[in-house]
């Protein structure tokens, strides 16, 4: 497909008529457009009367402030439209009524504070929208009624505290990572989503499409609700507020492979946890003292990340070879340490601790205290305080 290039156009005054093209009557055939170091406070009629067979159209970097209603009245073929990196706050709610083909449109990284709930209402076709880092607050629930095939949306990055992306039924994969949200509800087509760095504390939903789930940075304090997604083949949950891990919503999610728990509060694991296809297991900076007989159902795992808690013992039953470690940063008893080390493969550990005061001893690079039971269960009379205080807390709430 040939481009047609438009190159150091400047456009500021709306007082002159404007030509694009070779200056004939005659509409060209060009389907992509494309302008370079170009600036454009605001786009002319007459490119698409210039160029009405163009599909593609770019149309980004050009400090673009407004566009007219009308202005693409002659669009009715494009495909995609790129809009990103302008200075663009508003849209009219018409503006692309005329889009009847359009599969793509990209609003990134420009001012926008809201959407028109009809503005979609004519783009039966669109697939994909992206309007990541603007400054939008919410989405209405009808801004999507008619986009019938949307299947991918990105509106990261704005101040977004209202979306009900659920009732988007064609949707397969979103993103609404740095936003305002509260809560999510996971539609049954889903089956990506990335809502980190948000306020979410309630997820709720239904769905076996789903296959990767990123909540970091959120305010989830439980983990009952995984059940709900049996498919499940990555999930992020780091930097949360989870103080215990229990087995029983995990029980279905048998195609998990990837769970990454580090940067919690975590004090308790389940042991009985049973996760056969799980490959990378992240339980690093937490609060965890004891993970005896947990990792044994953890087969094919191949990453543990266990450094940054106040660990003192480990059943040294590792079944994958090929597994990497980390271990810095605990309180390990050296006796269990010696044998955990003794079972793994020399580049088995990844981490290292450093100079270990007296009185701890390094142990292939790691810290650990000789006779370390009377710590280990002070710690753990400590922890089931914590964990009462916990419960208590939770049904008084």
């Amino acid at each position: 497909m040939e481009d047609c290039v438009f190159s150091h156009a400047f456009i500021i005054s709306r007082e002159f008529e404007y030509q694009f093209g070779s200056g004939k009557a005659q509409p060209t055939e060009k389907k992509r457009i494309v302008f370079s170091s170009s600036t454009m406070k605001w786009i002319p009629n007459q490119l698409l009367d210039s160029f009405p067979n163009v599909e593609i159209l770019y149309l980004e970097n050009l400090q673009t402030e407004a566009i007219k209603s009308d202005v693409f009245r002659n669009g009715t073929r494009i495909k995609r439209l790129y809009l990103g990196n302008n200075n663009i706050e508003t849209l009219d709610d018409d503006v692309f009524d005329d889009l009847h083909a359009m599969e793509l449109i990209s609003l990134d990284e420009n001012r926008l504070v809201g959407l028109p709930p009809t503005l979609f209402q004519q783009a039966r076709k669109l697939k994909t929208l992206t309007i990541a880092g603007n400054n939008l607050e919410r989405i209405e629930d009808g801004t999507f009624h008619f986009t019938i095939e949307l299947a991918f949306v990105n509106i990261s990055h704005n101040k977004v505290n209202f979306f009900k992306f659920a009732l988007i039924p064609s949707l397969l994969d979103i993103d609404v990572s740095f936003n305002k949200l509260k809560e999510v509800t996971v539609s049954q087509r889903l089956q990506y989503m990335n809502a980190s760095y948000n306020h979410i504390g309630i997820v709720t939903g239904f769905s076996r499409k789903l296959r990767v789930l990123d909540l970091t940075s959120n305010n989830i304090h439980q983990t009952r609700w995984v059940q709900q997604f049996p498919e499940l083949v990555e999930l992020y949950l780091s930097h949360n507020q989870l103080r215990e891990i229990e087995s029983e919503p995990f029980l279905q999610l048998n195609h998990l492979q990837i769970l990454l728990l580090h940067n919690n509060q975590l004090f308790a694991v389940d042991p009985s946890m049973n996760l056969p296809m799980l490959r990378v297991f992240d339980l690093s900076h937490n609060n965890l003292v004891n993970l005896d007989n947990m990792v044994h159902h953890l087969n094919k795992l191949e990453s543990l990340s266990l450094d940054h808690n106040s660990l003192v013992t480990i059943t040294p039953r590792v079944k994958n070879d090929q597994i990497c470690i980390s271990l810095a940063y605990n309180d390990w008893d050296c006796a269990n340490l010696w044998t955990l080390s003794s079972a793994l493969p020399q580049t088995a550990i990844k981490d290292r601790d450093g100079n270990c005061p007296a009185p701890y001893e390094d142990v292939r690079g790691i810290c650990c205290r000789q006779n370390a039971a009377t710590p280990y269960l002070e710690r753990l009379l400590e922890i089931n305080k914590e964990s009462r205080k916990c419960e208590v807390d939770e049904k008084t709430n």
